[in-house]
Protein backbone atom coordinates (compact mmCIF):
# COMPACT_ATOMS: atom_id res chain seq x y z
CA UNK A 1 0.00 0.00 0.00
CA UNK A 2 1.43 3.29 -1.40
CA UNK A 3 1.32 6.43 1.83
CA UNK A 4 -0.44 9.40 0.46
CA UNK A 5 1.86 12.30 1.28
CA UNK A 6 0.70 14.77 3.73
CA UNK A 7 1.68 18.07 2.54
CA UNK A 8 1.32 21.45 4.64
CA UNK A 9 0.62 24.61 3.10
CA UNK A 10 1.94 27.86 4.46
CA UNK A 11 1.45 31.55 3.77
CA UNK A 12 4.40 33.82 4.43
CA UNK A 13 2.97 36.86 5.90
CA UNK A 14 5.30 38.11 8.32
CA UNK A 15 7.00 41.14 6.55
CA UNK A 16 7.26 44.90 7.67
CA UNK A 17 5.32 45.47 4.27
CA UNK A 18 7.31 48.98 5.23
CA UNK A 19 7.78 49.39 1.09
CA UNK A 20 4.19 48.78 0.97
CA UNK A 21 3.18 51.46 3.45
CA UNK A 22 0.63 49.32 5.10
CA UNK A 23 -0.19 45.62 5.96
CA UNK A 24 -0.12 43.66 2.54
CA UNK A 25 -2.03 40.54 4.30
CA UNK A 26 -5.05 43.10 4.48
CA UNK A 27 -4.83 44.47 1.30
CA UNK A 28 -8.42 43.54 -0.57
CA UNK A 29 -8.41 41.60 -4.07
CA UNK A 30 -11.77 40.10 -6.17
CA UNK A 31 -13.30 41.11 -2.28
CA UNK A 32 -10.92 39.32 -0.04
CA UNK A 33 -7.76 39.76 1.90
CA UNK A 34 -4.41 38.40 0.45
CA UNK A 35 -3.86 36.46 2.99
CA UNK A 36 -7.74 35.16 2.34
CA UNK A 37 -6.94 34.40 -0.77
CA UNK A 38 -3.18 32.95 -0.45
CA UNK A 39 -5.22 30.32 1.99
CA UNK A 40 -7.80 29.42 -0.69
CA UNK A 41 -5.45 29.22 -3.08
CA UNK A 42 -3.34 26.76 -1.24
CA UNK A 43 -7.01 24.87 0.19
CA UNK A 44 -7.66 24.40 -3.62
CA UNK A 45 -4.19 22.87 -4.19
CA UNK A 46 -2.87 19.66 -3.06
CA UNK A 47 -2.28 21.00 0.47
CA UNK A 48 -3.71 19.68 3.31
CA UNK A 49 -3.37 21.94 6.67
CA UNK A 50 -2.77 25.74 6.02
CA UNK A 51 -0.69 27.62 8.04
CA UNK A 52 0.21 31.11 8.23
CA UNK A 53 3.62 32.59 9.47
CA UNK A 54 3.86 36.38 10.51
CA UNK A 55 4.27 38.09 13.95
CA UNK A 56 0.87 39.93 14.15
CA UNK A 57 -2.00 38.00 12.42
CA UNK A 58 -4.00 36.33 14.68
CA UNK A 59 -3.70 32.52 14.33
CA UNK A 60 -0.07 33.01 12.98
CA UNK A 61 2.85 31.16 13.42
CA UNK A 62 5.27 34.05 15.64
CA UNK A 63 8.66 34.01 14.14
CA UNK A 64 11.06 32.10 16.63
CA UNK A 65 13.71 34.76 15.58
CA UNK A 66 12.54 38.17 14.42
CA UNK A 67 13.01 39.94 11.56
CA UNK A 68 14.26 37.34 9.36
CA UNK A 69 12.35 37.42 6.51
CA UNK A 70 10.80 34.72 4.61
CA UNK A 71 13.32 32.34 5.52
CA UNK A 72 12.66 33.27 9.44
CA UNK A 73 9.28 32.18 8.31
CA UNK A 74 10.79 28.85 7.18
CA UNK A 75 12.51 28.83 9.94
CA UNK A 76 9.38 29.01 12.30
CA UNK A 77 6.99 26.38 11.18
CA UNK A 78 9.73 23.86 10.62
CA UNK A 79 10.47 23.76 14.24
CA UNK A 80 6.93 23.82 15.50
CA UNK A 81 6.48 20.57 17.33
CA UNK A 82 4.88 17.86 16.12
CA UNK A 83 5.68 19.12 12.68
CA UNK A 84 7.33 16.05 11.51
CA UNK A 85 3.53 14.62 10.37
CA UNK A 86 4.07 16.53 7.40
CA UNK A 87 6.17 14.93 4.45
CA UNK A 88 6.51 18.09 2.37
CA UNK A 89 5.72 21.84 2.94
CA UNK A 90 3.77 24.55 0.34
CA UNK A 91 5.44 27.88 0.79
CA UNK A 92 3.65 30.68 -0.77
CA UNK A 93 3.85 34.17 0.19
CA UNK A 94 0.97 36.65 0.61
CA UNK A 95 1.75 39.44 -2.04
CA UNK A 96 1.62 37.17 -4.86
CA UNK A 97 -1.87 37.43 -5.99
CA UNK A 98 -1.82 35.53 -9.36
CA UNK A 99 -0.70 32.29 -8.15
CA UNK A 100 -2.75 29.59 -8.69
CA UNK A 101 -3.30 25.87 -7.50
CA UNK A 102 -2.71 24.46 -10.73
CA UNK A 103 1.03 26.24 -10.24
CA UNK A 104 1.36 24.82 -6.77
CA UNK A 105 0.17 21.83 -7.62
CA UNK A 106 3.04 20.99 -10.07
CA UNK A 107 5.20 21.97 -7.30
CA UNK A 108 4.19 19.96 -4.95
CA UNK A 109 3.98 16.75 -7.66
CA UNK A 110 7.64 17.28 -8.97
CA UNK A 111 8.87 17.65 -5.46
CA UNK A 112 6.97 14.86 -4.36
CA UNK A 113 8.79 12.59 -6.75
CA UNK A 114 11.87 13.72 -6.35
CA UNK A 115 11.91 14.23 -2.74
CA UNK A 116 13.10 17.38 -3.74
CA UNK A 117 13.16 21.35 -3.07
CA UNK A 118 11.41 23.06 -6.28
CA UNK A 119 10.28 26.06 -7.47
CA UNK A 120 9.86 28.43 -10.30
CA UNK A 121 12.86 29.28 -12.32
CA UNK A 122 14.29 33.09 -11.17
CA UNK A 123 11.44 32.81 -8.21
CA UNK A 124 12.48 31.33 -4.96
CA UNK A 125 8.36 31.27 -3.75
CA UNK A 126 6.75 29.75 -4.23
CA UNK A 127 8.46 26.64 -2.92
CA UNK A 128 7.74 22.77 -2.14
CA UNK A 129 10.04 21.95 0.82
CA UNK A 130 10.38 18.82 1.56
CA UNK A 131 10.73 17.60 4.98
CA UNK A 132 14.30 16.12 5.14
CA UNK A 133 17.12 16.02 7.55
CA UNK A 134 19.08 17.73 5.11
CA UNK A 135 16.98 20.54 4.55
CA UNK A 136 16.21 20.64 8.24
CA UNK A 137 19.93 21.14 9.07
CA UNK A 138 20.92 23.17 5.97
CA UNK A 139 18.20 25.69 7.49
CA UNK A 140 19.52 25.71 11.25
CA UNK A 141 22.85 26.01 9.53
CA UNK A 142 21.51 29.37 7.42
CA UNK A 143 20.20 30.99 10.57
CA UNK A 144 23.25 30.46 13.06
CA UNK A 145 25.46 31.59 10.23
CA UNK A 146 22.75 34.76 9.50
CA UNK A 147 22.51 33.20 5.59
CA UNK A 148 19.16 34.68 5.53
CA UNK A 149 18.22 33.73 1.59
CA UNK A 150 15.72 31.26 0.66
CA UNK A 151 18.13 31.23 -2.85
CA UNK A 152 20.91 30.24 -0.84
CA UNK A 153 18.89 27.25 1.10
CA UNK A 154 17.76 26.20 -1.95
CA UNK A 155 20.84 25.83 -3.47
CA UNK A 156 22.46 23.64 -0.63
CA UNK A 157 19.74 21.36 -0.33
CA UNK A 158 19.56 20.49 -4.30
CA UNK A 159 16.95 22.14 -5.24
CA UNK A 160 15.34 21.98 -8.81
CA UNK A 161 13.68 24.36 -11.19
CA UNK A 162 10.69 24.50 -13.26
CA UNK A 163 10.05 26.66 -15.84
CA UNK A 164 6.11 28.62 -15.13
CA UNK A 165 3.40 28.44 -18.19
CA UNK A 166 3.43 32.30 -17.24
CA UNK A 167 6.10 34.61 -16.02
CA UNK A 168 3.36 36.85 -14.94
CA UNK A 169 1.62 34.59 -12.81
CA UNK A 170 4.71 35.43 -10.41
CA UNK A 171 4.13 38.93 -10.09
CA UNK A 172 5.08 39.93 -6.85
CA UNK A 173 3.72 43.28 -5.49
CA UNK A 174 5.62 45.24 -2.79
CA UNK A 175 5.04 48.70 -3.19
CA UNK A 176 1.89 50.80 -3.30
CA UNK A 177 2.55 51.70 -7.12
CA UNK A 178 3.04 48.15 -8.35
CA UNK A 179 -0.55 47.43 -6.19
CA UNK A 180 -2.27 50.04 -8.01
CA UNK A 181 -0.75 48.64 -11.48
CA UNK A 182 -1.58 45.47 -11.00
CA UNK A 183 -5.64 46.47 -10.33
CA UNK A 184 -5.37 48.71 -12.91
CA UNK A 185 -4.41 46.03 -15.63
CA UNK A 186 -6.93 43.04 -13.98
CA UNK A 187 -9.67 45.73 -14.32
CA UNK A 188 -8.59 46.46 -18.25
CA UNK A 189 -8.01 42.26 -18.38
CA UNK A 190 -11.94 41.89 -17.08
CA UNK A 191 -13.35 44.57 -19.33
CA UNK A 192 -11.50 43.79 -22.91
CA UNK A 193 -13.09 39.51 -21.76
CA UNK A 194 -16.58 40.90 -21.33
Amino acid sequence: MVKTKQIAGVVLAGGLSTRMGTDKSQLIYQGKTLLENAKRTLELSCAGQILVSGSDLPGAVKDKIPQLGPLGGIYSILSLPGINKFDGFLFVTVDMPNVTASMLDRLVSLGSETSSPICFKDCYLPLFLPYSKQVRDQLHLAIKQQQLSVRSLFAKTNGAFVTPEDQATLLNVNRMQEWRNFLSEQTQNRSVNV
